[in-house]
């Protein structure tokens, strides 16, 4: 600590013996709050990331996130990823990309993987990735996990501006139980849609799906403590063939 006129301050007050950090020839953190923090994982196989999104200015919060991963990854001699969430197409600003890249670097923060860089699991800017994305979410449809909601945004906005007071908030997942006929009517003429995940709930130790689903759920899913799906906990995701 500095102070303009007089020079460094005095600072002999301001820690008690019992606070006293490391001395010189001391390690910052002893083996055993390694492992308490790492785990089974070995110091390198440390993987952190941070996910800006290029809709303007860095603030001090996406610093301080960026920052803290950051000194993780250096401190364990782990792995940085930079990975654009630029999936808000309405508010990003093509120049905000640069903006991104050139802030982390006047601050220091060099990353490991990401755009410019490259990396094992590239590309690392999500609008990139969307054929990655079409995949999965082709096979979630295909084993029943997930269904296809043909909702409009008015739809949704109007069945949640009359959802009875106490109700969670949240999508209803009212496409989730449609009938076969009527997805296959709403297919024939091109109806815009987005993938929508079917999510179990864990009151039951029976396996229960919706018949016009899966008879099981998908590999990746327990076997136990399954009920079936709750409409009000769905989650819906966009993919590039099905995006409004």
């Amino acid at each position: 600590m500095t102070d303009a006129t007089t020079g460094p301050a005095d600072t002999t007050d301001l820690v008690g013996p019992e606070e006293e950090g490391p001395g010189p020839d001391q390690p910052l953190h002893a083996p055993r709050d390694d492992a308490r923090v790492l785990g089974d994982l070995a110091p390198e196989q440390v993987r952190v990331r941070f996910p800006p999104s290029p809709t303007g200015n860095l603030h001090v919060g996406n610093v301080r996130s960026a920052l803290f991963n950051w000194v993780f990854a250096r401190h364990y001699g782990g792995t940085f990823v930079l990975r654009v969430e630029d999936t808000d197409a309405g508010r990003n600003l093509a120049e905000s990309y640069q903006v991104l890249y050139d802030s982390l670097t006047w601050l220091g923060l060099d990353w490991d993987e990401g755009p410019g860089v490259g990396g094992p699991y590239a590309p690392y800017i999500q609008s990139e990735r969307g054929n990655i994305y079409a995949d999965v979410a082709a096979r979630l449809l295909e084993s029943g996990a997930a269904y296809r909601c043909y909702c409009t945004r008015e739809e949704i906005e109007a069945r949640e501006a009359a959802r009875p007071k106490g109700v969670p908030s949240g999508y209803d997942g009212f496409c989730w139980t449609l009938p076969a006929e009527r997805v296959a009517e709403l297919e024939a003429v091109g109806a815009p849609s987005v993938s929508g995940c079917g999510c179990p709930t864990a009151t039951s130790s029976s396996t229960t799906w919706s018949a016009a689903r899966s008879a099981s759920p998908p590999s990746t899913c327990p076997t136990t403590s399954w009920s079936g799906p709750t409409a009000s906990r769905c989650t819906r995701w966009s993919t590039p063939s099905t995006t409004r």
